[in-house]
């Protein structure tokens, strides 16, 4: 099982195609055996990699890549770096975000072009999109939509905006 027990395939929206892993190792740097809850994705590689030697990125690159350092030399506290990452399945313009522990999918399916079909169309009185509660249910087997309405609504609008301003780092 290349996913670990995840739900999904390559490509897919779920965790199953999305999630991986980020080993560091830069010895006198990154400290041995230290692990990590934060967000991080591969697009944060070249703000942090920019970080090592202090050079700052333009406004116009990068505009979704976030220093994650301080993560990894494991001087950040509590607060995430990284507060929200929007997720795109390989099936077209299928854009998905997650919150925190909260992943939000706003269509049923995977949105990818393995699992068929990519998307479902709700039957009569299922929600018509997805919300997971990733640290309580990473495999994505409880679709919350429906018992959190102003949690998809206020999420929903978050997508919107992040996707609307075309970038998600800070100016």
């Amino acid at each position: 099982d290349s996913s670990g027990g995840l739900r999904g395939r390559k490509g897919d929206i779920w965790e199953g195609g999305i999630r991986m892993p980020l080993l560091a190792r830069w010895p006198g740097h990154v400290p041995r055996e230290s692990t990590s809850d934060q967000i991080i994705s591969q697009i944060d590689l070249l703000a942090t990699i920019a970080a090592t030697d202090e050079t700052d990125l333009p406004q116009d690159a990068g505009e979704d890549s976030f220093n994650m350092l301080p993560v990894l030399l494991g001087k950040q506290g509590e607060e995430p770096v990284r507060e929200t990452l929007l997720l795109q399945s390989t099936g077209g313009n299928n854009v998905a975000i997650r919150r925190g522990d909260w992943k939000f999918i706003p269509w049923l399916g995977s949105g990818g072009f393995l699992t068929k079909p990519s998307r479902v169309k709700p039957a009569s009185g299922e929600p018509p999109g997805q919300l997971y509660n990733l640290r309580e249910d990473p495999g994505e087997q409880n679709n919350l939509y429906a018992e959190h309405p102003e949690l998809v609504e206020q999420i929903s609008k978050m997508l919107k905006q992040q996707r609307q301003s075309k970038r998600t780092r800070p100016e």
